[in-house]
């Protein structure tokens, strides 16, 4: 067999820079999704005002659930 001269790897002597990322594209959300949004907020803000009064008043029947049942429905629908 022959002897055969192998070139031995050397890396750069300057570091190859990397590719500047970019930001992930921002995925588009119907109006009214859930999990975010103004209408979203308000609703947790008038829902939380209604069980406190709730709870303030001494628990019982829990009557906030039509509260949120009904502006709920608006939202996950997409209306305002």
């Amino acid at each position: 067999m022959a002897s055969q001269d192998y070139e031995v790897y050397r890396p750069p002597a300057h570091p190859v820079p990397e590719a500047p990322r970019t930001p992930a594209p921002r995925r588009h959300h119907p109006v009214g999704f859930c999990g975010g949004g103004p209408a979203t907020h308000h609703w947790m803000k008038v829902v939380t005002i209604c069980v406190v009064i709730w709870a303030a008043t001494g628990g019982g029947y829990f009557w906030p659930m039509w509260v949120m049942i009904g502006l709920g429905i608006p939202i996950l629908l997409g209306r305002r």
